[in-house]
């Protein structure tokens, strides 16, 4: 048995489990489906696709703006503080870290759309 690889393997397992917990501590994950039920009832909130042009314009979520994760602090700087913001990427990672920034900016209803567009299901604009 190859004991080395396979508490390597742990290791790694382990640190990425951690890594993944502490990014995503602090922050207020909702669920495609939550921003799909908002966009049906027509409640007023801002939806940011923090990826890149073209990634974006590959398909987004209907209504969402396209604001680059590397402009969000530069863009950010003119919004309400209280402003109901959602932020959404490929898979997560990046908007987790966007609404990390915009929180530590000073918004106070932040939240991440957990998944981002790999999970949602429906129609793209």
């Amino acid at each position: 048995m190859n004991w080395p690889f396979w508490i390597l393997l742990a290791c790694v397992i382990v640190y990425v489990g951690y890594q993944q917990w502490w990014l995503r501590r602090g922050v207020a994950h909702v669920s495609v489906h939550d921003i799909k039920a908002l966009l049906d009832t027509r409640k007023k909130f801002f939806l940011v696709d923090v990826r890149e042009p073209k990634e974006y314009d590959a398909g987004h979520i209907p209504g969402a703006v396209n604001l680059p994760l590397s402009r969000l602090p530069e863009e950010s700087a003119g919004w309400s503080r209280d402003r109901e913001i959602y932020v959404v990427c490929g898979g997560g990672q990046r908007s987790v870290l966007a609404a990390r920034r915009l929180m530590a900016m000073g918004f106070a209803k932040v939240a991440n759309v957990d998944g981002g567009m790999r999970r949602w299901p429906w129609a793209t604009e």
